[in-house]
């Protein structure tokens, strides 16, 4: 027992060193401290600012296909580069991610659906901006001809990819972000079509979202299918590669925000129909209540997404709220979606897909289906936790955020806008992972620890870092004197010089090992 009172000590010390913290920027920095390598390729030739009346002020880049090629085939488990943004060079590191284990590719055409067995899937990374003392977000998505890149920091949206999304085969790539001339606010509106209640939206579970598994994720997993409408598939060049591309690219950068939140999502499927498709596309409410009704219990996954592309920007639709598990029904609610990603229409400088407003309502869509509310619902602890738009309830607006989150309305705000960064925030957090603990239907993945470690270098004042072997740790580290460190191993901890920890830093050795009662005791349970 004194073992746990050690840790939930220290646990409870630094609680908000981990909160500031991103998940992903503890697992590279925990890597980088273990003396993982970081392949570093050099995919682009820089071509400096350019402006013009058609694509705005960008970064122009030339992607080598060679190089890119190499990539593609050695998939490494972690890799860097170098992209320009701005008059500056953004250095990223990444770890490979894995959101398309067992994903089935499914074409519907006149003679039915059949599955594609010659796609030339892509290969999917979750990373940050390296060197930098401040949390960042990027993914990056490798494909066999293209690449496509997303990056979060310091409240702004970057992404690059090719000049034209739909002429893959071309070298020409630009980095586009928010530089002058180019629109911040995102109107995405969404909806669900049953009100938040507060006998579904659970706040009561309170979660510490230690940094325990940065070498991992386990537990629960939510498997989405994604149905892409024969729309869609005419937009996309009538390529069902690119639909899949598309759809597994987004659905990357929305895996990073749920991973950062220790929640579990990959693809389960990704059907496209390249005839006519069964729904009523006019309206969202229409477009919702045609995919459910055909859909039913029939598809592959724990919930159900409907990608749509219309001209009248029909946003998206969620069926319900923490509805996980709900089998169909045509008078209770389920776990479908209505999303209308056609929204480049806001973004006048973007020649390539927006992936800000697409990405975010993929996320915020299925956060109603995975338990939370908006954040301007009157039914949280205290009220309303913002006032980025008008409450639901009635009561008094929360206060201005500095940034929104990400089932809030604040990308309404040209100002406030959404920070991937800043994730869900803690009331939906906790009634997300909440909802997902509370179901039955899941399926977990197991639990992968390193058989031992070696670590070496500095860990600085800005760290909160648990590191788990089964076997053994060897550490020559040189801890700051307001660092914040576990080591958990199963037989030896072996401290060789020059390891130091000196006064002021917390330092704590337990032998128990991965899975031991440290992780059972103040790790969220199937998570």
């Amino acid at each position: 027992m004194k073992k746990i009172f050690c840790a939930a000590f220290l646990l409870a010390s630094f609680s908000s060193v981990a909160q500031d913290s991103t998940l992903i920027r503890l697992r590279i920095h925990a890597m980088t401290l273990r003396g993982v390598h970081f392949n570093n390729f050099n995919l682009f030739t820089f071509g400096g600012q350019k402006n013009n009346l058609q694509l705005g002020l960008y970064n122009a880049i030339t992607l080598d296909k060679t190089v890119l090629t190499g990539l593609y085939h050695q998939r490494p488990e972690q890799l860097s580069f170098q992209l320009p943004y701005n008059n500056s060079v953004l250095k990223l590191q990444f770890t490979k991610a894995h959101i398309l284990d067992n994903t089935k590719f499914i074409i519907a055409d006149v003679a039915g659906e059949h599955e594609v067995p010659d796609y030339e899937k892509g290969v999917f990374y979750h990373g940050i901006i390296e060197g930098i003392n401040e949390n960042s977000f990027a993914t990056l998505a490798v494909f066999s001809n293209s690449i496509k890149i997303f990056i979060s920091y310091r409240g702004k949206n970057i992404q690059a990819g090719s000049i034209d999304d739909k002429q893959l085969e071309s070298s020409d790539y630009g980095v586009f972000g928010e530089l002058p001339g180019n629109n911040d606010a995102m109107p995405v509106m969404c909806g669900t079509a049953a009100p938040a209640d507060a006998a579904r939206v659970s706040v009561s579970q309170q979660y510490t979202l230690s940094p325990a598994s940065i070498n991992t994720y386990s537990g629960r997993v939510i498997r989405a299918f994604f149905d892409c409408s024969y729309d869609f598939y005419l937009h996309y060049s009538s390529s069902t590669a690119q639909c899949y591309n598309r759809i597994s690219a987004m659905f990357n950068q929305a895996a990073l925000c749920y991973a950062n939140e220790t929640i579990n999502t990959s693809i389960a499927e990704i059907r496209v129909w390249t005839v006519t498709d069964p729904y009523t596309h006019n309206t969202r409410d229409n477009g919702l209540a045609t995919f459910k009704d055909y859909v039913r219990d029939n598809y592959t996954g724990d919930l159900a997404m409907l990608c749509d592309w219309q001209p009248t920007n029909n946003s998206g639709l969620a069926d319900g709220i923490a509805v996980l598990c709900q089998a169909w029904s045509n008078v209770t609610n389920g776990p479908y979606i209505y999303n209308d990603m056609n929204y480049n229409n806001y973004f006048i400088n973007f020649p390539v897909a927006a992936d800000a407003p697409d990405v975010y309502l993929m996320i915020h869509e299925m956060g109603h289906v995975l338990g939370s509310a908006h954040t301007q619902w009157c039914g949280w602890p205290g009220g309303a936790i913002d006032n980025c738009f008008t409450t639901e309830g009635g009561c008094p607006g929360g206060p201005t955020p500095v940034r929104g989150t990400l089932m809030s309305y604040c990308c309404l705000s040209s100002i406030i806008g959404i920070d991937f960064n800043y994730g869900f925030g803690p009331l939906p957090g906790n009634a997300i992972r909440t909802h997902i603990n509370s179901v039955a239907c899941l399926t977990n993945i197991s639990t992968v620890c390193d058989s031992s470690l070696y670590l070496q270098g500095n860990i600085s004042n800005t760290d909160y870092t648990v590191f788990e072997a089964h076997n053994s740790i060897i550490a020559q580290t040189n801890l700051s004197a307001s660092a914040n460190v576990i080591f958990d191993a199963g037989k030896i901890i072996d401290l060789k010089p020059p390891f130091l920890a000196p006064a002021g830093s917390k330092f704590r050795a337990l032998n128990e090992g991965c899975g031991g009662i440290y992780r059972q005791s103040f790790i969220p349970k199937k998570l």
